[in-house]
């Protein structure tokens, strides 16, 4: 038995099933949160080994929209 002065006994199966449920939500959290990053940023642009994140509506896209239009007719 875990025992602390705050919280009721729990048995050692009890905070198995605890910690395997919170691993499970974590990875859950984390693939949504891999999944609205890919919706959100459509493009990744490094300049002077800094990276920036572009998306439709970002100011970057104005500022660097020409260098990407370069790129993208450099890889066509």
């Amino acid at each position: 038995m875990i025992n602390t002065d705050d919280t009721l006994p729990v048995s050692k199966e009890e905070a198995l099933s605890l910690v395997n449920k919170a691993e499970a939500n974590l990875l859950k959290a984390r693939e949504r949160l891999d999944y609205l990053t890919r919706k959100t940023y459509l493009i990744q642009l490094t300049i002077n080994n800094k990276i920036y994140f572009l998306c439709d509506n970002d100011s970057l896209t104005e500022k660097f929209g020409g260098a990407i239009k370069f790129k993208r007719k450099c890889d066509a």
